[in-house]
């Protein structure tokens, strides 16, 4: 175990490493319940209470995500099991990680990027992001969003699912997304203002976690960055 103002090693953090797959996405707890990042323990618990009427019933739950669903959509079992990790706060930071984040700089209106995947229009999404990643000074979020959605279309191809359709070579060469994925993961390594607003999330739960999380919040982050290098280790072999 780390000591207090030390970063833990990757070891100590093996539900981030064990996620770390080429169903990174496919697994992800939000993606299968359709929650977003911000869902609070009452929106939790009422999904659960879901659950449980739809298995009296004898029915499945069915497709819960507006945002990139699943295809075919996740069986109850695994929505379940998704809702019951969100309620560890240990685990739910790293769904968090790997997930679409809003942007709260579009205050009053929900994020035009969101609102882009909501309706299928990935690369619309991946655009407005693009722009608020090129500003003199980054939309830390916009930079995160377009590394995960890059990535979670490059995998879900090498998974069985085509990319969507867009025009140019991104659409033709699903290596063209590994690329971009890659390009603002690196990014967002140096991002500082990201890195900021992560630790702040970490704060959000401080009480919950244990105690080498709360005594170095940037350990995690540490774990993240080795996790992070793994993913360009495993694209540099595709190339």
């Amino acid at each position: 175990m780390a000591s207090p103002g030390e970063a833990p090693v990757a070891g100590e953090l093996p539900y981030l490493l064990n996620q770390a797959t080429q169903k990174l996405y496919v697994t992800n707890a939000f993606r299968i319940t359709g929650l977003s990042i911000s869902a609070t323990d009452r929106e939790i618990a009422r999904l659960a209470e879901k659950i449980k009427v739809e298995e009296k019933l004898g029915r499945e739950v069915g497709a819960l995500s507006e945002v990139l669903p699943l295809e075919p959509p996740p069986r109850t079992d695994a929505i379940r099991d998704a809702a019951h990790r969100l309620r560890d706060p240990e685990k739910r930071l790293i769904e968090e990680f790997f997930w679409v984040w809003p942007d709260p700089v579009e205050q009053g209106t929900e994020d035009k990027g969101l609102r882009a995947l909501k309706t299928g229009k990935v690369y619309a999404a991946l655009a407005h992001w693009r722009l608020c990643a090129q500003r003199t000074e980054p939309d830390p979020i916009a930079v995160h969003n377009l590394a995960v959605v890059s990535h979670l279309v490059a995998l879900d191809h090498e998974n069985g699912t085509p990319p969507p359709p867009a025009p140019g070579l991104l659409a033709a060469n699903p290596t063209a997304l590994w690329k971009a994925s890659i390009g603002y993961w690196r990014q967002l390594l140096g991002l500082q203002t990201f890195w900021a607003l992560f630790a702040a999330r970490i704060t959000l739960r401080d009480e919950q976690l244990h105690p080498e999380a709360r005594n170095c919040p940037h350990g995690r982050n540490t774990s993240l960055l080795l996790s992070l290098r793994e993913l360009e280790t495993r694209f540099q072999r595709k190339k």
